[in-house]
C-alpha cells in the first residue's frame, strides 16, 4: 500500500512561507522545527555542505492527512524558472471553502495570480471553481472550490 505523506516546498525564507500558509490556508506547524545538517544532510541530498531547516505543517481539520513540508537550504539554486508547464512538479492543489475569500487573503499576504478563475458546471457533481495562483515566493497553487453557487 502506498500513501502520499507530504509535499515539499524549498523556500528562500522558510519562516515567511510558513507564515503565508498559516495566514491564507490556516495550516498548523507541527513541532519541532527541522534542522538537518552534517553527513546526514550531505548523504541524504547528495549536496556536500548542505544544511536544511524548516517545518512540517498540517491542513486545518486534517492532522493525519498529507502534510506540507517547507525547507530552506543554505545552498540554494535559483537558476530555474517556475512556470505552470515546467517539466516536473508543477503545482499543489488545495481544496478551499470559498475561493474568492481565499484569493483575497492570498493577495493580501503577498501572493499573486497566474490566470483567471474558471467556473465549470457538471451534471453529476457540484460546480467547480478553479484558480491558479502563486504563494509569496512564486510557487504555484491550484485553488479548488467544489460547491454549488
Amino acid at each position: 500500500m502506498s500513501k502520499l505523506l507530504h509535499v515539499n516546498i524549498n523556500a528562500k525564507d522558510w519562516k515567511k512561507v510558513a507564515a503565508f500558509y498559516e495566514k491564507v490556508f490556516g495550516c498548523v506547524q507541527v513541532p519541532p522545527e527541522k534542522k538537518i545538517s552534517g553527513d546526514y544532510a550531505a548523504d541524504l541530498t547528495g549536496l556536500a555542505g548542505s544544511d536544511i531547516e524548516g517545518i512540517t505543517m498540517t491542513f486545518p481539520g486534517d492532522p493525519e492527512g498529507t502534510q506540507l513540508e517547507i525547507f530552506q537550504y543554505n545552498l540554494q539554486d535559483d537558476t530555474s524558472s517556475q512556470a505552470i508547464n515546467l517539466t516536473g512538479l508543477g503545482h499543489i492543489a488545495i481544496d478551499v471553502d470559498d475561493i474568492d475569500v481565499v484569493t483575497d487573503k492570498l493577495l493580501a499576504a503577498g501572493g499573486s495570480l497566474v490566470g483567471k478563475q474558471i467556473h465549470r458546471t457538471y451534471a453529476d457533481k457540484p460546480d467547480l471553481f478553479i484558480h491558479y495562483v502563486r504563494d509569496c515566493e512564486g510557487n504555484i497553487i491550484e485553488l479548488m472550490d467544489r460547491k454549488s453557487e
